[in-house]
């Protein structure tokens, strides 16, 4: 396994924590299409669905007004698209550099360290460089439970 694999596998670990403390369910698909690697949505109830792209770094792109995030044009548009009727976002969890700090365990607690976020690009104009745009995250919005729920409750259809 190399370390890219097993940061993404770290992160989709962070984010199904997140989601299931919150009462959400995740979804990860086999295959990365159109730039999603999973789905969220509410235990028990069909809707409403968030679809996301996960990505992980343990570089330190973070800035007084955000994370300065380098996303892949590719991804960048795919998230971008307006005619989706369920959203897609991106959550870029930060780790340490360190493996070896990801992740700590006691008999009383697992704790896993640094933070993810999420940003929605709804609406973004389609970026047309050759290789990345730099997205910028803002520090408020922490991949939590109570953002989560705001998060699906915005994602809800007006007609569902």
């Amino acid at each position: 396994m190399t370390s890219f694999d097993e940061n993404e596998l770290f992160s989709l670990t962070y984010i199904q924590a997140v989601a299931v403390n919150a009462g959400y369910q995740l979804a990860d698909w086999q295959v990365d299409d159109q730039s999603v690697d999973g789905s969220l949505r509410p235990l028990g109830r069909r809707s409403p669905i968030v679809h996301f792209q996960a990505k992980s770094t343990t570089q330190d792109f973070v800035k007084t007004d955000g994370i300065h995030f380098p996303l892949d044009k590719d991804n960048f548009n795919d998230l971008r698209d307006p005619d989706e009727v369920w959203p897609f976002v991106l959550i870029v969890v930060l780790l340490p550099k360190v493996k070896d700090e990801w992740l700590s365990q006691s008999t009383t607690e697992l704790c896993l360290r640094r933070c993810g976020y999420f940003l929605s690009l709804r609406g973004e104009p389609r970026t047309e460089n050759k290789v990345s745009r730099t997205v910028v995250i803002p520090l408020d919005n922490v991949f939590n439970k109570e953002n989560l729920d705001a998060l699906m409750k915005s994602a809800r259809p007006e007609d569902l």
